[in-house]
Formats: C-alpha cells, structure tokens, sequence
C-alpha cells in the first residue's frame, strides 16, 4: 500500500512538477546566476569551518572566537556573487573583453549599496545583514581609478 501511495506521488511529480522546473532551469536568467553560485560553494564551504570551530569553542572556552571571520566571509561572498553574475553574462554573450568591467561594476554596485561609512582608518558599512566590508581609503581609491580609466581604454 505505502508502494502505491509512493509510486502516485512520484508520478504527479514526474507530470506536473518536473515540466515546470524544467522551464524555468532552462531559461538564460537562471543559468547565469547557477552558474555563479556553482563558483561560489567552494568558498561557502571553507567560510563555515568557523562556525563548526564555535562549537568547538563551547566546550573548550580558551579557543579564540572566530566568529568575526564567519560574518566577514559571508560579506566577501555577496562581493563575489556581485563580481560573478555580471562577468558571466558579459561572458555568455561573448564579450570577454568586457567582462572584467562588467564584474568590477558590480561590486561598485554593491558597495555603494551598502551605505559606505568612510572615516581615517577605513571604509566600512553599517548594513549588518549584508555583512561588514572593510577596506582601506587607499584601495578604494585604486579599485575607482582603475574602473574609470579601463572603462575607456577599449
């Protein structure tokens, strides 16, 4: 009886939401962004060893806390996903030559989203929930120089 009960929910799946899925994974929108989270789990992957040495660090409270390291790396992977999404599509459609300032206007995109606090030391946001970006005044001013001189080099 449970078999049957299966082998019909499997065949709904198989008739009605497969066919959808398969419309939707097939469009140009979704392979580009799949595309960019497929460049981005590696990286995922490596940022959640802190939260697995938090747990550690329960049980041996002398460990250091390594959880600024989680929240900073979770940020750098928005900054990627912004770099990638542009990038791909400029690769999809055969402009490689724009490519990289495709990638690097979108992360000038998503820093000036972030709401940028700029002081002496750094330039930081004050956006918790996109994560900290820290940087010095200095390679902000080299990462602009860079994206308007190259822009029109080609």
């Amino acid at each position: 009886m449970l078999q049957k009960v299966m082998e019909a929910i499997q065949a709904w799946i198989t008739e009605h939401v497969v066919p959808v899925m398969n419309k939707l994974t097939s469009t140009y929108w979704f392979g580009v962004i799949s595309d960019a989270v497929l460049y981005i789990v590696p990286f995922s992957m490596v940022s959640a060893i802190p939260s697995l040495w938090n747990i550690i660090r329960r049980f041996v409270p002398a460990l250091p806390d390594l959880s600024p390291l989680t929240t900073f790396s979770f940020g750098l992977v928005g900054m990627f996903m912004a770099f990638i999404i542009p990038h791909n599509v400029a690769v999809k459609e055969d402009r490689k030559d724009r490519s990289m300032i495709a990638g690097f206007t979108g992360i000038g995109a998503f820093m000036l989203c972030m709401n940028p606090t700029i002081t002496d030391q750094a330039m930081s946001s004050r956006w918790p929930s996109l994560a900290r970006v820290a940087c010095s005044p200095r390679w902000s001013w080299d990462l602009s120089l860079a994206l308007s001189t190259s822009a029109w080099r080609a």
